[in-house]
């Protein structure tokens, strides 16, 4: 239960308007009765699967604030037994004498599989907490732009931040999969920045510089999706 909220919160949305963004969504994976978890904010998206067993018919959302209550009052070294129930329009959770209750957010949670690239990876690179880190770093020394994109050049194997005379450039390793000129695919560089919080080594894999790109940690059974930005 801790695994599913601790890689599914950076993705969460904080926008009122789309308050049914607002929390984790709780369903049946696809095909099959297994608990999955989803959470996205529009930009980026987690996609977390368990090999809990749930009815076909399992959607809910928690709310944001209730992951968080979860998250910090649940131990992950205590090897003790949570237990999910999801009763109506309420969640509750229980481990030990602890139970809390919450209400879930009434709404519509969109397709996300829609969302699911499908298309046949042609580059892929991998990334280190320290190097997106360093990276950041350098933003911030560079630019107060929150939106300034972290930019991956395939042609140049490199990796850029900034334009002009505010610019750092490092060597990286991007692999093609594609005898086609694949072109500059860049990320917010605070997205990466969270992202990296939660998989320390990570694998972005990307078909094309304008589709949503796969992220992959050492986690199996967990996957991420992000939008790329115009670079």
């Amino acid at each position: 239960l801790l695994r599913v909220f601790d890689l599914t919160r950076h993705c969460i949305s904080t926008e009122k308007t789309r308050y049914y963004l607002n929390g984790v969504y709780l369903c049946a994976k696809p095909e099959e009765q297994t608990l999955r978890a989803v959470a996205t904010d529009g930009h980026r998206m987690a996609v977390i699967d368990t090999d809990l067993s749930v009815p076909a018919a399992t959607a809910t959302i928690i709310p944001r604030k209730a992951a968080q209550i979860i998250q910090n009052n649940l131990d992950a070294k205590a090897n003790e037994t949570a237990a999910l129930r999801l009763r109506g329009n309420r969640v509750q959770v229980q481990a030990g004498d602890m139970i809390i209750t919450s209400k879930c957010i009434d709404g519509i949670f969109p397709d996300y599989t829609r969302v699911l690239p499908k298309d046949k990876v042609k580059a892929s690179v991998a990334m280190t907490v320290t190097a997106v880190k360093r990276m950041c770093s350098f933003k911030r020394a560079i630019s107060r732009n929150p939106r300034l994109p972290i930019v991956f050049s395939p042609k140049d194997q490199t990796i850029s931040l900034g334009e002009s005379d505010n610019r750092i450039q490092m060597p990286c390793d991007i692999t093609t999969n594609t005898k086609d000129h694949m072109g500059n695919f860049g990320f917010q560089a605070g997205f990466l920045e969270s992202q990296a919080s939660v998989t320390p080594i990570m694998r972005l894999d990307s078909s094309s510089p304008t589709n949503p790109t796969v992220i992959r940690g050492d986690d199996p059974d967990a996957m991420w999706v992000i939008m790329p930005m115009r670079v």
